[in-house]
């Protein structure tokens, strides 16, 4: 088998490579939805 070389990675307007923005994507949005149904559990049993 064979090196075909590096596989190209595409790159946003950012210069961040898409898959990591992606991955950066879904770890924010579920910080966000994880601190909210804290935050709502929190103030609920206040």
């Amino acid at each position: 088998m064979s090196n075909g070389g590096p596989i190209p990675t595409h790159r946003s307007s950012t210069g961040v490579p898409t898959g990591r923005l992606a991955i950066w994507w879904v770890v924010a949005s579920e910080v966000f939805i994880f601190g909210g149904l804290i935050a709502c559990f929190v103030l609920f049993k206040i």
